[in-house]
């Protein structure tokens, strides 16, 4: 994929190493197989906004965008929680339901075309590398 691409080799042997030397492959396998992402997932859908392109053209357009130019085809539920924060995240799914990113609402407000688009390709790199 483009994304594997233009991820930076030293970042790659870091997370490697991090991986091995504290044996976190079970941590993290345990984690998606007893609900912990569940648990993720339900507090976004309980506190957050999902939004649809009918709701915000503009953002879905940004993210449109993001997703083509990155090559990124996986499903993303774009979701907006009321912060005054300038912050964003992504949980990455594992099992066939739609990504998820959130915007808060301070983020949308404040940033440009640019930097949301900019935002938005970050999370989806996090998507991309789980």
């Amino acid at each position: 994929m483009f994304l594997d691409k233009i991820r930076l080799a030293p970042e790659q042997m870091e997370l490697k190493t991090a991986m091995d030397r504290f044996d976190l492959g079970p941590v993290i396998s345990n984690f998606e197989q007893t609900g912990g992402l569940r648990l993720v997932r339900d507090a976004v859908f309980a506190t957050d906004l999902q939004i649809s392109e009918v709701m915000s053209p503009r953002l879905f357009s940004l993210l449109n965008g993001v997703r083509s130019r990155l090559k990124f085809e996986e499903p993303v539920n774009l979701f907006v929680h009321v912060d005054a924060s300038i912050n964003a995240s992504a949980i990455y799914s594992h099992d066939g339901l739609p990504h998820m990113i959130v915007l808060t609402s301070s983020l949308i407000e404040r940033m440009s075309d640019a930097e949301i688009a900019f935002v938005l390709g970050h999370e989806i790199g996090h998507i991309h590398f789980q």
